[in-house]
Parts: structure tokens; sequence; C-alpha cells
């Protein structure tokens, strides 16, 4: 299997682009990118959004578009805490990820197996501990706790996402470790070079050269 990779560039600070997006520099940023259609999950992290509403730090970056955004959107409408833009590509992509605390990815019951979220790649790059929303036999959530970098939580649970939200936003020391393996475990495993020698090599001996 040769796995994606990301192909943004790093944006280094994460406070100069926070005034583009509306948040301030001590704000919490959970960000879910990508997809929003029949393949993710959305009920666990809107759960998890409606019980954070009274904490004014923390704030949900929902972007993307697919068939579930409406429902999101709607969902979404009177709190104060998300913001929810479309689809992002290039500097605003990589600006986006640079202001975010922490990454989404999540899927539906039944997919295991079937559907690799490209948006895991980016979150990697960009040195974001990541909350997996997903059957735990996945092989993305046993790569979360085995690596360390995040949080693994079965679907369906909204308040155990709040809950580890809440604890990634009080401790600075674990935000930054888990920043730093997710950073290592990008360069070491999902880096494009790698990748790319990975398809060199696999077409040098079909070829047989």
């Amino acid at each position: 299997v040769i796995p994606n990779w990301a192909h943004e560039c790093v944006v280094t600070s994460k406070s100069n682009y926070r005034n583009k997006f509306g948040f301030l520099d001590d704000d919490f940023i959970v960000a879910y990118f990508g997809n929003m259609g029949v393949c993710q999950d959305v009920e666990t992290f809107l759960d998890a959004m409606e019980l954070l509403k009274g904490y004014e730090h923390i704030k949900f970056f929902v972007v993307g578009h697919g068939g579930k955004k409406e429902y999101v959107a709607r969902r979404i409408a009177a709190l104060k805490n998300v913001k929810i833009i479309d689809f992002l590509t290039g500097d605003d992509f990589e600006a986006a990820i640079s202001v975010s605390s922490c990454g989404i990815v999540s899927l539906e019951r039944g997919l295991r197996g079937m559907c690799a979220p490209s948006k895991y790649y980016s979150y990697l790059q960009g040195g974001l501990p990541v909350i997996s929303i997903m059957e735990s036999s996945s092989y993305l959530a046993d790569e979360v706790v085995r690596e360390k970098i995040g949080y693994a939580i079965e679907v369906g649970q909204g308040k155990r996402l709040a809950d580890v939200i809440l604890e990634l936003a009080s401790n600075k020391n674990l935000q930054e470790t888990m920043s730093h393996r997710a950073i290592e475990l990008y360069k070491r495993t999902y880096g494009k070079k790698i990748s790319l020698e990975k398809y060199s090599s696999l077409l040098s001996d079909v070829m047989g050269t």
C-alpha cells in the first residue's frame, strides 16, 4: 500500500492569519476540513459543538463541502462558537491549517478500510493533533493512538469528544508534544518524496528495469 501525502506548504505562524478568519490569538480552534458527505460522520462533532457552546475561547472551524453541509449549517446556525466556510485551496487552505489547534477526521460506521481521509495527511504535515471519529479498529484510529498524536473517539461519542477537546485545550505541553509527534510521523512515513520513491520502485519492478 502506497499512502497519500499532503501537498500544501507549511505556514509556521499560527497567529498571522487569525484575524483573516475572525479568530483571536487565544482561541483554541478545532478544525474539520474536507468533505461532509455520505462517508463522513457529522453528528458526533455537532453534538460536541453544542456541549461546548458556553466556552468562549473554544471555536470550531468547518471548511468544506458535500451532501451534509446544508444540514451541518442548519444545526450550527444558532451557535456562536462555530464558523463554516466553503472549500479552500492553495494559500487559503494553508492559512486555515496554520490557525488551527487540532484537526478532526471522521468516518461513518461500516467504512473501515474503505476510505482514507486525505485531510489527515495535511493535519500531520501542519503539526495538528488529530482527533479521529470512527471505528476503533480502523487503521487511522489505531495509528493516532499508537503514535500518541491525538485521540480516537467512537462514532456517536459527542460527550467524549467534548471532554478530550477541553483536555487538549487546557494543556499547552500536551498540544506541543502531539504536534511534534505528528510532524515526525509525517516526515518518516507520509512525506511526498517517500511515496513517490515507492511508486518509482513499483513501476521499475513491473517494467523489469
